[in-house]
């Protein structure tokens, strides 16, 4: 096991700054997820920690020692770096069965027969490949290409574990169980892993802390409970699902308590990383936390609660979505099907929505707005939630 330690990172493609000014922490035996979306930088990341590709500025270290460092022309080769690489296409020799492949490495550094046979026979044992040893690879399933091409990263008993989206080619089915074959590995060896994904069921399900990136840069550094509750800004927020965003002023404050208002009524909330003081702000909550009443239950406290209308219902399955007009803005507001309180709303009545304070996140009002395609697998997302 080792630790990471990534400082002022840089990498261009001419005029692209791929990676910009990353420095980044990953302590020994950690499991780290570089989440974005395309083109956010997080595989040049990858690829420059690897030594597959030569960064244009920083420094990397990896348990004390200097694997890259531009100010000091530093650079380790990628097979002197005491990693193992798990690549999205597993990157297996067709003519090698599974005992070879995952041998490879070990035969590479002349370690000797008996040690190599003991080796390989514990990570298969481990990836629950014993019984295949003998078969040709063009033979397994995708997911056993994967137990694989996982087996050879690990059989060397290397410092670092890299991973490159390697799930991204199995069904759904497949990942759901590789997520857990992965993370019980890494528990079980203790090894430092960085792993790359778009996905953020995957991000969540796997990771001690998850690194957000955006256009090369580092959004935000947190565990996945983190991330997802408590969003340092529009894009994170965005990224991870909060659907719905408006704006609002702050009157009163009380410690880490405010009093929002906004047209409609006055909204309670918890501030999560809102700006300090009073004035112009952003909240943001997600569908899955409102809830509709009907115009005639309207509480007498009408704290959490603002007046709207509903445009539009959609049935989900198992799910109703309600689209709800509060004062010229949209809300999105999911819930279960039907109702377990056994109210109903239809497009045009007049509504109340109950806003839990504990479900609010405040940004800063001036945060730039992020573009409509950088929301990842919501979906998805929306049945996992946090681990």
């Amino acid at each position: 096991m080792a630790g990471i330690e990534i400082d002022g990172l840089g990498k261009r493609y001419g005029a692209l700054a791929a990676v910009d000014d990353v420095s980044l922490s990953v302590r020994e035996g950690e499991f780290l997820t570089l989440l974005g979306p395309s083109g956010c930088g997080k595989t040049t990341t990858l690829r420059c920690l690897a030594g597959l590709e030569k960064p244009d500025a920083g420094e990397i270290t990896i348990g004390g020692d200097a694997v890259t460092s531009v100010p000091e022309q530093i650079f380790v080769p990628p097979e002197k770096r005491d990693m193992g690489m798990v690549f999205q296409s597993y990157a297996l020799w067709p003519q090698m069965d599974v005992f070879q492949n995952v041998a490879y490495p070990l035969r590479r550094r002349r370690v000797r027969r008996p040690e190599v046979q003991r080796r390989v026979g514990q990570t298969l044992e481990l990836v629950g490949l014993a019984a295949l040893a003998d078969r040709p690879v063009t033979r397994l399933s995708g997911g056993q290409q994967q137990r694989v091409a996982l087996a050879r990263a690990l059989v060397s008993r290397p410092r670092v574990v890299l991973y490159d989206e390697p799930l991204s080619n199995l069904d759904a089915k497949l990942r759901a169980t590789m997520r857990v074959g992965i993370r019980d590995f890494q528990r079980e060896l203790g090894t430092t892993a960085v792993y790359v994904t778009h996905d953020q069921v995957e991000a969540m399900s796997l990771s001690d802390r998850i690194v957000l990136m955006k256009d090369g840069r580092v959004q935000q550094v947190g565990t996945p409970r983190d991330i997802y509750e408590r969003p340092r800004n529009w894009f994170v927020a965005d990224f991870v699902g909060y659907e719905n965003f408006f704006d609002a002023d702050i009157v009163e404050r009380a410690g880490d308590r405010a009093i929002a208002r906004l047209d409609g009524g006055e909204v309670a909330l918890q501030c999560f990383g809102g700006p300090a003081g009073r004035g112009r702000v952003r909240l943001c909550v997600r569908s899955t936390a409102l809830s509709v009443l009907p115009a005639e239950e309207r509480p007498g406290d009408r704290t959490n609660t603002i007046s709207g209308r509903v445009r539009d219902s959609m049935y989900l399955g198992g799910q109703i979505e309600h689209l709800v007009e509060v004062a010229g803005t949209v809300l999105r507001v999911r819930g279960a099907d039907p109702d377990p309180a056994g109210r109903t709303v239809s497009p045009g009545d007049a509504v109340e929505l109950r806003i839990p304070a504990e479900s609010i996140v405040v940004l800063d009002a001036d945060d730039e707005a992020p573009e409509p395609t950088t929301r990842g697998k919501q979906d998805n997302l929306d049945r996992v939630g946090s681990p």
